[in-house]
Protein backbone atom coordinates (compact mmCIF):
# COMPACT_ATOMS: atom_id res chain seq x y z
CA UNK A 1 0.00 0.00 0.00
CA UNK A 2 1.39 3.91 -1.01
CA UNK A 3 2.87 5.44 2.19
CA UNK A 4 3.14 9.24 2.06
CA UNK A 5 6.81 10.47 2.56
CA UNK A 6 7.27 12.76 5.75
CA UNK A 7 8.61 15.91 4.38
CA UNK A 8 12.17 17.18 6.35
CA UNK A 9 10.93 21.03 5.73
CA UNK A 10 9.11 21.02 8.80
CA UNK A 11 11.38 19.89 11.08
CA UNK A 12 14.12 21.93 9.41
CA UNK A 13 11.56 24.74 10.21
CA UNK A 14 11.35 24.07 13.67
CA UNK A 15 14.99 23.66 14.37
CA UNK A 16 15.09 27.06 12.47
CA UNK A 17 13.03 28.47 14.79
CA UNK A 18 14.32 27.17 17.90
CA UNK A 19 17.44 28.83 16.93
CA UNK A 20 15.85 32.12 16.62
CA UNK A 21 14.07 31.53 20.06
CA UNK A 22 17.31 30.89 21.74
CA UNK A 23 19.02 33.50 20.24
CA UNK A 24 16.33 35.55 21.75
CA UNK A 25 16.53 34.36 24.67
CA UNK A 26 20.47 35.40 25.07
CA UNK A 27 19.67 38.79 23.79
CA UNK A 28 16.78 39.38 26.11
CA UNK A 29 19.06 37.99 28.93
CA UNK A 30 21.75 40.39 27.79
CA UNK A 31 19.56 43.29 27.51
CA UNK A 32 17.68 43.12 30.47
CA UNK A 33 20.53 42.76 32.72
CA UNK A 34 22.49 46.33 30.67
CA UNK A 35 19.01 47.61 31.29
CA UNK A 36 18.80 46.74 34.88
CA UNK A 37 22.35 48.42 35.17
CA UNK A 38 21.34 51.66 33.85
CA UNK A 39 18.35 51.63 35.65
CA UNK A 40 20.00 51.04 39.18
CA UNK A 41 22.45 53.96 38.17
CA UNK A 42 19.16 55.87 37.10
CA UNK A 43 17.77 55.26 40.76
CA UNK A 44 20.65 56.65 42.46
CA UNK A 45 21.04 59.73 40.44
CA UNK A 46 17.51 60.33 40.70
CA UNK A 47 17.56 60.09 44.64
CA UNK A 48 20.74 62.03 44.67
CA UNK A 49 18.55 64.70 42.52
CA UNK A 50 15.75 64.59 45.18
CA UNK A 51 18.21 64.97 47.99
CA UNK A 52 19.67 68.29 46.45
CA UNK A 53 16.45 69.59 45.31
CA UNK A 54 15.40 69.00 49.22
CA UNK A 55 18.47 70.94 50.34
CA UNK A 56 17.36 73.28 47.65
CA UNK A 57 14.31 74.29 49.13
CA UNK A 58 15.67 74.39 52.99
CA UNK A 59 18.50 76.63 51.64
CA UNK A 60 16.27 78.75 49.87
CA UNK A 61 14.42 80.56 53.33
CA UNK A 62 17.80 81.09 54.71
CA UNK A 63 19.21 83.21 50.76
CA UNK A 64 15.77 84.93 51.19
CA UNK A 65 16.39 85.93 54.50
CA UNK A 66 20.49 86.81 53.58
CA UNK A 67 18.86 89.29 51.00
CA UNK A 68 16.34 90.78 53.23
CA UNK A 69 19.08 91.73 55.81
CA UNK A 70 22.43 91.76 53.38
CA UNK A 71 24.04 95.48 52.99
CA UNK A 72 23.31 97.23 56.48
CA UNK A 73 25.84 99.35 57.05
CA UNK A 74 28.17 98.85 59.61
CA UNK A 75 27.15 101.66 62.01
CA UNK A 76 26.04 101.09 65.19
CA UNK A 77 23.85 104.43 65.32
CA UNK A 78 22.08 104.18 62.11
CA UNK A 79 21.62 100.17 61.98
CA UNK A 80 18.46 99.61 64.74
CA UNK A 81 16.42 101.41 62.22
CA UNK A 82 17.26 99.99 59.40
CA UNK A 83 17.28 96.67 61.05
CA UNK A 84 13.58 97.10 62.50
CA UNK A 85 12.68 98.23 59.06
CA UNK A 86 14.11 95.41 57.10
CA UNK A 87 12.62 92.80 59.82
CA UNK A 88 8.79 94.87 59.31
CA UNK A 89 9.31 93.58 55.57
CA UNK A 90 10.16 90.43 56.17
CA UNK A 91 7.17 89.45 58.59
CA UNK A 92 5.12 91.06 56.17
CA UNK A 93 6.25 89.33 52.85
CA UNK A 94 8.20 86.30 53.83
CA UNK A 95 7.24 82.72 52.53
CA UNK A 96 7.85 81.75 56.37
CA UNK A 97 8.51 84.92 58.62
CA UNK A 98 8.63 82.67 62.08
CA UNK A 99 12.02 81.14 60.37
CA UNK A 100 14.15 83.83 62.66
CA UNK A 101 14.46 83.59 65.93
CA UNK A 102 15.10 87.35 66.32
CA UNK A 103 17.13 89.62 64.94
CA UNK A 104 20.55 90.76 66.53
CA UNK A 105 24.03 92.38 66.07
CA UNK A 106 27.12 91.70 66.97
CA UNK A 107 30.86 93.43 67.59
CA UNK A 108 32.70 90.55 66.97
CA UNK A 109 36.57 90.22 69.10
CA UNK A 110 38.15 88.48 71.34
CA UNK A 111 35.08 89.17 73.63
CA UNK A 112 32.39 89.22 71.24
CA UNK A 113 28.97 91.57 72.28
CA UNK A 114 25.56 90.89 71.50
CA UNK A 115 22.80 92.80 71.24
CA UNK A 116 19.23 92.33 70.20
CA UNK A 117 16.57 94.52 68.35
CA UNK A 118 14.09 95.64 70.22
CA UNK A 119 11.45 95.96 67.24
CA UNK A 120 8.69 98.27 69.09
CA UNK A 121 11.24 100.39 70.56
CA UNK A 122 13.60 99.95 67.42
CA UNK A 123 16.76 100.12 68.99
CA UNK A 124 19.88 97.59 69.74
CA UNK A 125 19.76 95.96 73.30
CA UNK A 126 23.34 94.19 74.89
CA UNK A 127 22.02 90.63 76.15
CA UNK A 128 24.37 87.84 77.45
CA UNK A 129 25.37 84.82 74.94
CA UNK A 130 22.78 82.05 75.61
CA UNK A 131 24.44 78.71 76.70
CA UNK A 132 22.98 77.06 73.17
CA UNK A 133 24.98 79.84 71.07
CA UNK A 134 28.28 78.89 72.64
CA UNK A 135 29.46 77.79 69.08
CA UNK A 136 28.43 81.04 67.45
CA UNK A 137 30.22 83.01 70.50
CA UNK A 138 33.36 81.12 69.26
CA UNK A 139 32.78 81.98 66.27
CA UNK A 140 32.58 85.41 66.75
CA UNK A 141 35.37 85.62 69.16
CA UNK A 142 37.70 84.49 66.22
CA UNK A 143 36.52 87.67 63.82
CA UNK A 144 38.34 91.02 63.79
CA UNK A 145 36.95 93.96 65.28
CA UNK A 146 38.35 96.21 62.45
CA UNK A 147 39.78 96.29 59.44
CA UNK A 148 42.93 98.15 58.52
CA UNK A 149 43.43 99.14 54.92
CA UNK A 150 46.54 101.36 53.74
CA UNK A 151 46.21 104.20 52.01
CA UNK A 152 46.73 103.89 48.65
CA UNK A 153 45.74 100.52 47.70
CA UNK A 154 42.94 98.18 47.13
CA UNK A 155 42.48 94.85 48.81
CA UNK A 156 41.06 91.86 49.64
CA UNK A 157 40.24 91.14 53.18
CA UNK A 158 39.03 88.31 54.13
CA UNK A 159 37.43 87.21 57.68
CA UNK A 160 38.92 84.13 59.98
CA UNK A 161 38.07 80.89 58.36
CA UNK A 162 36.68 79.16 61.37
CA UNK A 163 33.65 76.86 60.55
CA UNK A 164 30.06 78.17 60.78
CA UNK A 165 28.69 76.53 63.28
CA UNK A 166 26.11 74.02 62.03
CA UNK A 167 23.85 74.07 65.26
CA UNK A 168 21.95 76.10 66.28
CA UNK A 169 21.57 77.10 62.31
CA UNK A 170 21.93 80.53 62.05
CA UNK A 171 23.49 83.61 59.46
CA UNK A 172 26.04 85.80 59.94
CA UNK A 173 25.71 88.57 57.65
CA UNK A 174 28.81 91.29 57.39
CA UNK A 175 27.70 94.75 57.97
CA UNK A 176 28.96 96.62 54.96
CA UNK A 177 31.96 98.99 55.75
CA UNK A 178 31.01 102.85 56.44
CA UNK A 179 33.42 104.80 54.25
CA UNK A 180 36.27 106.89 56.68
CA UNK A 181 38.99 106.84 58.10
CA UNK A 182 41.30 103.58 58.40
CA UNK A 183 40.56 101.25 60.38
CA UNK A 184 37.56 100.77 59.65
CA UNK A 185 35.21 99.00 62.22
CA UNK A 186 33.30 95.28 61.61
CA UNK A 187 29.78 94.39 62.45
CA UNK A 188 27.40 91.32 61.85
CA UNK A 189 23.81 90.66 61.14
CA UNK A 190 23.10 88.09 63.30
CA UNK A 191 20.13 85.99 62.65
CA UNK A 192 19.71 82.96 64.32
CA UNK A 193 16.74 80.19 62.84
CA UNK A 194 14.20 78.89 64.60
CA UNK A 195 14.65 75.27 63.24
CA UNK A 196 10.88 73.35 64.14
CA UNK A 197 9.29 76.40 63.06
CA UNK A 198 11.28 75.41 59.63
CA UNK A 199 10.86 71.49 60.36
CA UNK A 200 6.50 72.05 60.48
CA UNK A 201 6.63 73.53 57.87
CA UNK A 202 8.72 72.52 55.10
CA UNK A 203 10.01 69.08 56.17
CA UNK A 204 6.98 67.16 55.64
CA UNK A 205 5.44 68.95 52.83
CA UNK A 206 8.87 68.95 51.26
CA UNK A 207 10.04 65.49 51.39
CA UNK A 208 6.75 63.63 50.30
CA UNK A 209 6.76 65.87 47.24
CA UNK A 210 10.55 65.23 46.15
CA UNK A 211 10.34 61.55 47.60
CA UNK A 212 8.12 58.74 46.17
CA UNK A 213 7.46 57.27 49.92
CA UNK A 214 5.49 54.35 48.21
CA UNK A 215 8.57 53.17 47.20
CA UNK A 216 10.84 54.67 49.94
CA UNK A 217 11.42 54.32 53.37
CA UNK A 218 12.33 58.13 54.70
CA UNK A 219 13.64 59.17 58.45
CA UNK A 220 15.22 62.24 59.01
CA UNK A 221 17.04 62.32 62.53
CA UNK A 222 18.44 65.46 64.83
CA UNK A 223 21.44 65.88 65.68
CA UNK A 224 20.58 63.77 69.54
CA UNK A 225 19.37 60.76 67.03
CA UNK A 226 15.43 61.77 67.50
CA UNK A 227 13.09 61.60 64.30
CA UNK A 228 11.76 64.13 63.30
CA UNK A 229 10.16 62.67 60.33
CA UNK A 230 9.45 58.82 59.58
CA UNK A 231 7.41 57.72 56.44
CA UNK A 232 6.65 54.42 58.04
CA UNK A 233 6.62 54.90 61.79
CA UNK A 234 6.86 51.08 62.50
CA UNK A 235 10.68 51.13 61.06
CA UNK A 236 13.12 51.43 63.89
CA UNK A 237 15.41 51.90 61.61
CA UNK A 238 17.57 51.85 58.22
CA UNK A 239 19.75 49.10 58.06
CA UNK A 240 21.02 49.34 54.67
CA UNK A 241 20.26 52.92 53.23
CA UNK A 242 20.29 53.38 49.69
CA UNK A 243 20.91 57.35 50.78
CA UNK A 244 22.94 58.44 54.32
CA UNK A 245 23.96 62.23 54.13
CA UNK A 246 23.85 65.52 56.44
CA UNK A 247 20.44 67.72 56.21
CA UNK A 248 18.38 70.64 57.11
CA UNK A 249 18.54 74.02 57.79
CA UNK A 250 22.33 75.02 57.71
CA UNK A 251 24.24 77.92 58.40
CA UNK A 252 24.83 81.05 56.16
CA UNK A 253 27.65 83.79 55.94
CA UNK A 254 29.97 85.85 54.18
CA UNK A 255 33.62 86.16 55.02
CA UNK A 256 35.42 87.79 52.16
CA UNK A 257 35.25 92.17 51.68
CA UNK A 258 37.32 94.14 49.31
CA UNK A 259 37.90 97.51 50.71
CA UNK A 260 40.16 100.51 48.93
CA UNK A 261 42.09 102.60 51.22
CA UNK A 262 42.41 106.53 49.39
CA UNK A 263 45.16 108.95 49.67
CA UNK A 264 43.46 110.95 52.38
CA UNK A 265 43.72 107.96 54.79
CA UNK A 266 40.02 106.85 53.71
CA UNK A 267 38.89 103.16 53.41
CA UNK A 268 35.81 102.30 51.52
CA UNK A 269 34.34 99.56 50.00
CA UNK A 270 34.85 98.02 46.55
CA UNK A 271 32.92 94.56 46.67
CA UNK A 272 31.04 92.33 49.39
CA UNK A 273 31.31 88.47 48.11
CA UNK A 274 28.49 86.49 47.56
CA UNK A 275 26.83 84.61 50.43
CA UNK A 276 27.91 80.85 50.73
CA UNK A 277 27.22 78.33 53.42
CA UNK A 278 30.05 77.05 55.09
CA UNK A 279 30.78 74.46 57.43
CA UNK A 280 28.16 71.50 58.14
CA UNK A 281 25.17 71.42 55.41
CA UNK A 282 23.05 70.40 58.20
CA UNK A 283 22.16 69.57 61.65
CA UNK A 284 19.84 66.69 60.88
CA UNK A 285 21.08 63.24 59.35
CA UNK A 286 18.63 62.05 56.00
CA UNK A 287 18.31 58.35 55.43
CA UNK A 288 16.71 57.06 52.42
CA UNK A 289 15.82 53.44 51.69
CA UNK A 290 13.77 51.42 48.99
CA UNK A 291 11.49 49.43 50.28
CA UNK A 292 12.67 45.88 48.43
CA UNK A 293 15.72 46.35 50.79
CA UNK A 294 17.96 48.44 48.64
CA UNK A 295 17.74 49.81 45.04
CA UNK A 296 19.86 47.30 43.40
CA UNK A 297 17.01 44.79 45.62
CA UNK A 298 14.34 46.61 43.56
CA UNK A 299 15.67 46.47 40.33
CA UNK A 300 17.16 42.76 40.82
CA UNK A 301 13.29 41.96 41.53
CA UNK A 302 12.34 43.70 38.68
CA UNK A 303 14.58 42.52 36.11
CA UNK A 304 13.22 38.82 37.22
CA UNK A 305 10.17 40.06 36.52
CA UNK A 306 10.96 41.24 33.05
CA UNK A 307 12.98 37.90 32.26
CA UNK A 308 9.66 36.20 33.44
CA UNK A 309 7.76 38.00 31.15
CA UNK A 310 10.00 38.06 28.45
CA UNK A 311 10.59 34.22 28.33
CA UNK A 312 6.96 33.38 29.23
CA UNK A 313 6.42 35.09 25.92
CA UNK A 314 9.28 33.20 24.05
CA UNK A 315 7.73 29.99 25.76
CA UNK A 316 4.36 30.91 23.87
CA UNK A 317 5.60 31.71 21.09
CA UNK A 318 7.75 28.01 21.33
CA UNK A 319 4.51 26.61 22.56
CA UNK A 320 2.71 27.87 19.62
CA UNK A 321 5.32 26.59 17.03
CA UNK A 322 5.09 23.25 18.62
CA UNK A 323 1.83 23.15 18.70
CA UNK A 324 2.21 24.14 14.74
CA UNK A 325 4.74 21.58 13.95
CA UNK A 326 2.29 18.77 15.53
CA UNK A 327 -0.93 20.02 14.05
CA UNK A 328 1.12 19.97 10.65
CA UNK A 329 2.13 16.16 11.78
CA UNK A 330 -1.48 15.82 12.48
CA UNK A 331 -2.52 16.62 8.94
CA UNK A 332 0.12 15.09 7.42
CA UNK A 333 -0.87 11.80 9.32
CA UNK A 334 -5.15 12.28 8.36
CA UNK A 335 -3.63 12.20 5.05
CA UNK A 336 -1.78 9.38 4.75
CA UNK A 337 -4.54 7.83 6.94
CA UNK A 338 -6.97 9.09 3.97
CA UNK A 339 -4.80 7.60 1.43
CA UNK A 340 -3.98 4.30 2.73
CA UNK A 341 -8.09 4.46 3.58
CA UNK A 342 -9.23 5.08 0.28
CA UNK A 343 -6.73 2.57 -0.97
CA UNK A 344 -8.03 -0.01 1.14
CA UNK A 345 -11.56 0.77 0.02
CA UNK A 346 -10.38 0.37 -3.56
CA UNK A 347 -8.24 -3.14 -3.16
CA UNK A 348 -11.74 -4.32 -1.65
CA UNK A 349 -14.08 -3.44 -3.13
CA UNK A 350 -11.76 -4.37 -6.71
CA UNK A 351 -12.00 -8.23 -5.80
CA UNK A 352 -15.80 -8.83 -5.53
CA UNK A 353 -16.49 -6.45 -8.00
CA UNK A 354 -14.01 -8.19 -10.47
CA UNK A 355 -15.69 -11.69 -9.31
CA UNK A 356 -19.24 -10.04 -10.17
CA UNK A 357 -18.28 -8.68 -13.27
CA UNK A 358 -16.42 -11.67 -14.32
CA UNK A 359 -19.50 -13.93 -13.64
CA UNK A 360 -21.93 -11.54 -15.47
CA UNK A 361 -19.84 -11.67 -18.78
CA UNK A 362 -19.72 -14.76 -18.91
CA UNK A 363 -23.60 -15.51 -18.07
CA UNK A 364 -24.05 -12.38 -21.00
CA UNK A 365 -21.88 -14.30 -23.21
CA UNK A 366 -23.31 -17.75 -23.23
CA UNK A 367 -20.48 -19.38 -21.72
CA UNK A 368 -22.47 -20.84 -18.98
CA UNK A 369 -24.97 -23.24 -20.35
CA UNK A 370 -26.24 -25.96 -17.64
CA UNK A 371 -28.54 -24.80 -14.76
CA UNK A 372 -26.45 -26.17 -12.19
CA UNK A 373 -23.38 -23.97 -13.60
CA UNK A 374 -26.07 -21.12 -13.82
CA UNK A 375 -27.01 -21.61 -10.13
CA UNK A 376 -23.38 -21.74 -9.01
CA UNK A 377 -22.88 -18.74 -10.74
CA UNK A 378 -25.92 -16.93 -9.16
CA UNK A 379 -24.79 -17.70 -5.84
CA UNK A 380 -20.93 -16.52 -6.28
CA UNK A 381 -23.00 -13.59 -7.66
CA UNK A 382 -24.96 -13.46 -4.27
CA UNK A 383 -21.65 -13.89 -2.08
CA UNK A 384 -19.71 -11.48 -3.70
CA UNK A 385 -22.54 -9.45 -3.72
CA UNK A 386 -23.62 -10.02 0.11
CA UNK A 387 -19.75 -9.29 0.72
CA UNK A 388 -19.60 -5.73 -0.78
CA UNK A 389 -22.76 -4.44 1.29
CA UNK A 390 -21.19 -5.44 4.20
CA UNK A 391 -17.58 -3.99 3.54
CA UNK A 392 -19.54 -0.64 2.38
CA UNK A 393 -22.18 -0.65 5.51
CA UNK A 394 -18.72 -1.39 7.60
CA UNK A 395 -16.99 1.43 5.52
CA UNK A 396 -20.00 3.91 6.28
CA UNK A 397 -20.29 2.67 10.10
CA UNK A 398 -16.67 3.48 10.52
CA UNK A 399 -16.96 6.48 9.66
CA UNK A 400 -20.18 8.05 11.23
CA UNK A 401 -19.02 6.66 14.71
CA UNK A 402 -18.23 10.56 15.76
CA UNK A 403 -21.45 11.43 14.61
CA UNK A 404 -23.15 9.04 17.13
CA UNK A 405 -21.47 10.04 20.49
CA UNK A 406 -23.99 12.59 21.42
CA UNK A 407 -26.33 10.10 21.93
CA UNK A 408 -24.42 8.35 24.80
CA UNK A 409 -26.54 7.13 27.62
CA UNK A 410 -26.21 4.79 30.82
CA UNK A 411 -26.30 1.35 29.74
CA UNK A 412 -25.80 -2.21 31.27
CA UNK A 413 -22.93 -4.41 29.91
CA UNK A 414 -25.05 -7.36 30.75
CA UNK A 415 -27.56 -5.80 28.08
CA UNK A 416 -25.10 -5.12 25.84
CA UNK A 417 -23.70 -8.34 25.40
CA UNK A 418 -26.57 -10.39 25.28
CA UNK A 419 -27.87 -8.42 22.40
CA UNK A 420 -24.79 -8.41 20.48
CA UNK A 421 -24.66 -12.33 20.93
CA UNK A 422 -28.58 -12.69 20.04
CA UNK A 423 -27.60 -10.58 16.76
CA UNK A 424 -24.25 -12.73 15.89
CA UNK A 425 -26.35 -15.70 16.46
CA UNK A 426 -25.87 -16.78 12.33
CA UNK A 427 -22.38 -16.67 12.84
CA UNK A 428 -21.61 -18.30 16.17
CA UNK A 429 -24.50 -21.13 15.06
CA UNK A 430 -21.84 -23.75 15.69
CA UNK A 431 -20.12 -21.99 17.99
CA UNK A 432 -19.85 -22.71 21.71
CA UNK A 433 -20.46 -19.02 23.35
CA UNK A 434 -20.07 -19.27 27.31
CA UNK A 435 -20.47 -16.11 29.35
CA UNK A 436 -19.23 -15.14 32.58
CA UNK A 437 -20.27 -11.71 33.77
CA UNK A 438 -19.32 -10.99 37.36
CA UNK A 439 -22.52 -8.98 38.61
CA UNK A 440 -23.35 -6.50 39.23
CA UNK A 441 -21.55 -4.19 36.95
CA UNK A 442 -20.61 -0.61 36.66
CA UNK A 443 -23.07 1.17 34.33
CA UNK A 444 -20.94 2.31 31.72
CA UNK A 445 -21.44 5.73 29.40
CA UNK A 446 -21.94 5.52 26.07
CA UNK A 447 -23.67 4.58 22.75
CA UNK A 448 -25.70 1.15 23.01
CA UNK A 449 -25.64 1.56 18.58
CA UNK A 450 -21.87 1.76 18.55
CA UNK A 451 -21.06 -0.47 21.62
CA UNK A 452 -23.14 -3.01 20.33
CA UNK A 453 -21.30 -3.59 17.28
CA UNK A 454 -17.90 -3.39 18.41
CA UNK A 455 -18.89 -6.55 20.58
CA UNK A 456 -20.58 -8.10 17.12
CA UNK A 457 -17.00 -7.47 15.54
CA UNK A 458 -15.37 -8.92 18.44
CA UNK A 459 -17.64 -12.13 18.36
CA UNK A 460 -17.74 -12.50 14.93
CA UNK A 461 -13.95 -11.97 14.97
CA UNK A 462 -13.22 -15.14 17.26
CA UNK A 463 -16.08 -16.95 15.54
CA UNK A 464 -14.30 -16.90 12.23
CA UNK A 465 -10.31 -17.09 13.17
CA UNK A 466 -10.60 -19.07 16.24
CA UNK A 467 -12.35 -22.80 17.84
CA UNK A 468 -15.20 -22.95 20.34
CA UNK A 469 -15.84 -22.62 22.70
CA UNK A 470 -15.99 -18.87 22.64
CA UNK A 471 -15.70 -17.30 26.26
CA UNK A 472 -17.33 -13.74 26.96
CA UNK A 473 -15.89 -12.34 30.26
CA UNK A 474 -16.77 -8.80 32.33
CA UNK A 475 -15.23 -7.53 35.49
CA UNK A 476 -15.12 -4.54 37.41
CA UNK A 477 -11.41 -3.28 38.36
CA UNK A 478 -9.55 0.26 39.03
CA UNK A 479 -7.26 2.08 36.73
CA UNK A 480 -4.96 4.67 37.75
CA UNK A 481 -7.53 4.88 40.50
CA UNK A 482 -10.76 5.01 38.06
CA UNK A 483 -13.12 2.78 38.00
CA UNK A 484 -13.44 0.74 34.91
CA UNK A 485 -15.33 -2.27 33.20
CA UNK A 486 -12.72 -4.93 31.17
CA UNK A 487 -14.65 -6.87 28.92
CA UNK A 488 -12.71 -9.75 27.14
CA UNK A 489 -13.21 -12.39 24.48
CA UNK A 490 -11.33 -14.95 23.96
CA UNK A 491 -10.90 -18.39 21.62
CA UNK A 492 -9.12 -21.48 21.63
CA UNK A 493 -8.11 -21.45 18.06
CA UNK A 494 -4.38 -21.07 16.66
CA UNK A 495 -3.83 -17.93 18.08
CA UNK A 496 -2.18 -14.91 16.67
CA UNK A 497 1.04 -14.36 14.73
CA UNK A 498 3.17 -11.83 16.91
CA UNK A 499 4.07 -10.12 14.16
CA UNK A 500 0.54 -9.01 13.09
CA UNK A 501 0.35 -7.61 16.60
CA UNK A 502 1.30 -4.65 16.29
CA UNK A 503 -1.08 -3.81 12.69
CA UNK A 504 -3.81 -6.10 14.17
CA UNK A 505 -6.43 -3.01 14.51
CA UNK A 506 -5.25 -1.32 11.33
CA UNK A 507 -8.15 -0.87 8.67
CA UNK A 508 -8.16 -3.37 6.26
CA UNK A 509 -5.03 -5.27 7.64
CA UNK A 510 -5.15 -8.77 7.43
CA UNK A 511 -3.24 -11.13 9.12
CA UNK A 512 -1.32 -14.35 8.51
CA UNK A 513 -4.44 -16.33 8.12
CA UNK A 514 -6.52 -13.73 6.41
CA UNK A 515 -6.60 -14.97 3.20
CA UNK A 516 -8.70 -18.21 4.61
CA UNK A 517 -11.76 -16.11 5.75
CA UNK A 518 -13.69 -13.17 4.05
CA UNK A 519 -14.28 -10.05 6.01
CA UNK A 520 -13.65 -6.10 5.06
CA UNK A 521 -10.60 -6.09 7.16
CA UNK A 522 -12.63 -2.72 8.81
CA UNK A 523 -14.04 -4.66 12.02
CA UNK A 524 -11.26 -4.82 14.34
CA UNK A 525 -10.56 -1.20 13.19
CA UNK A 526 -14.21 0.06 14.19
CA UNK A 527 -13.89 -1.70 17.49
CA UNK A 528 -10.59 0.06 18.36
CA UNK A 529 -12.44 3.46 17.07
CA UNK A 530 -15.06 2.51 19.56
CA UNK A 531 -13.33 2.14 22.35
CA UNK A 532 -11.14 5.30 21.91
CA UNK A 533 -14.48 7.18 21.55
CA UNK A 534 -15.65 5.87 24.52
CA UNK A 535 -12.31 6.96 26.20
CA UNK A 536 -11.54 3.38 26.65
CA UNK A 537 -8.62 1.04 24.77
CA UNK A 538 -8.61 -2.39 23.19
CA UNK A 539 -5.79 -5.06 23.04
CA UNK A 540 -5.45 -8.46 21.68
CA UNK A 541 -2.65 -11.63 23.08
CA UNK A 542 -1.99 -14.83 22.95
CA UNK A 543 -3.78 -17.16 25.74
CA UNK A 544 -1.16 -19.59 27.50
CA UNK A 545 -3.41 -22.44 27.13
CA UNK A 546 -4.07 -21.70 23.40
CA UNK A 547 -6.06 -19.41 21.22
CA UNK A 548 -5.71 -15.91 21.54
CA UNK A 549 -7.66 -13.09 23.68
CA UNK A 550 -9.44 -9.20 22.63
CA UNK A 551 -9.53 -6.85 26.05
CA UNK A 552 -12.46 -4.27 26.13
CA UNK A 553 -11.57 -1.63 28.26
CA UNK A 554 -14.03 1.01 29.27
CA UNK A 555 -14.35 3.31 31.90
CA UNK A 556 -17.94 3.61 34.29
CA UNK A 557 -20.21 5.83 34.07
CA UNK A 558 -18.94 7.16 37.81
CA UNK A 559 -15.65 7.88 36.32
CA UNK A 560 -15.18 11.70 36.58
Amino acid sequence: MPRLRTPRFPLLLLALLASVLVVLAGLQWRWIGQWSTVEATRQQRALAAAADALDAAFSAPLRAAADAFGEIEASDDAAPAALAARLRAWQSDAALPALLDGVYWVEPGPAPRLLKLDTAAAALRPIAWPEAWAPWRAFFADQPSRLTVPPGTAATVRFSDADVPAAPPGLALPALPTPGPSPLPVRFVFLPLDADALRAALLAPTLDRLLDTDAYDVRVTGPDGSVLYASDPALDALATPDLDRPFGPGSLTNLGVTVEGTRDGLAELVELSAFQTRGASGPWRLRVQHRAGSISAAVARLRWRQLSLAFGVLGVLAAAMALLVRSAGAQRRLAQQQMEFVAGVTHELRTPLAVIRSAGENLADGVVASPEQTRQYGALVRDEGQRLSEMVESVLTLAGADARLPTRQRLALSDLVREAVRQTEPVLASADVQIDLAEPLPLLNGDPTTLTLALRNLLANAARHGKPPIRIEARPSHQADQPIVTLTVSDNGPGLDPADLPHLFDPFYRGRGGSKHTGSGLGLALVRRVAELHGGTVTARNRPAGGCAFVLTLPSAEAP
